[in-house]
């Protein structure tokens, strides 16, 4: 452990940011009540995807206006930007819960599941960030040993966060695939119903795939 003193802005950085850290791991493993009513996964699905990825969007965007380079600023500056990510992150939580209340038709339980796993994924990316970000805070000169980081003569340390676009993105693309030619195969159905919920699909996957291109 170095014996320097910690500069005052990566103390409260990492008061802030253990506090966050505690709050998504309690609210991660809670299980929402579960609704009966039965929802069109249809429906969640481009709901929740425009939604989540807003959500990402902006808080991968107020890390790089808040802590893009950290300086003296007070102490209630850097609670402000915390409290921003705190917003953002609530939303995804939020989101979270809702998908995971609901219960799908069990024709669509795999949609649903995969919508769940997305959620997952981007929780579990947000949660290692924060993990490291603490560890750097707790101990910055062996942060920035540990990452190799060449001093530049202005002590910019990067704690930007990369998202990766989930898996379960690509797997839900697929069976929405699925799912688009079964719809147009049962002919027992309303054709003009087949047909709006085949343009429900298309415009889920075209939403899958502009998150996916513009993750974090």
């Amino acid at each position: 452990m170095t014996t320097e003193p910690i500069p005052r802005p990566l103390v409260v950085l990492r008061e802030e940011f253990q506090a966050m850290s505690e709050s998504l791991n309690s609210r991660m493993g809670a299980i929402p009540d579960k609704s009966d009513l039965e929802v069109d996964v249809l429906d969640l699905s481009g709901e929740h995807v425009k939604k989540l990825s807003n959500y990402v969007h902006s808080f991968c965007e107020q890390i790089a206006k808040g802590l893009g380079t950290i300086t003296y600023e007070s102490d209630d500056h850097f609670r402000r930007v915390v409290k921003r990510l705190e917003r953002e992150l609530n939303g995804i939580l939020n989101g979270y819960d809702d998908v995971r209340s609901t219960t799908p038709h069990p024709d669509d339980f795999e949609g649903w599941k995969l919508l769940v796993g997305i959620y997952e994924d981007t929780l579990h990316q947000i949660r290692d960030w924060l993990s490291d970000v603490l560890e750097f805070l707790k101990d910055p000169i062996a942060g920035v040993e540990k990452r190799q980081i060449l001093a530049d003569g202005n002590g910019h340390v990067n704690l930007l966060l990369e998202m990766r676009a989930p898996k379960q993105m690509h797997d839900l693309i697929d069976w929405l695939e699925r799912i688009g030619e079964e719809i147009l195969m049962d002919i027992e159905d309303d054709r003009r119903q087949n047909r709006q919920r085949v343009g429900s699909a298309e415009l889920i996957m075209g939403l899958l795939l502009a998150a996916m291109t513009g993750w974090g």
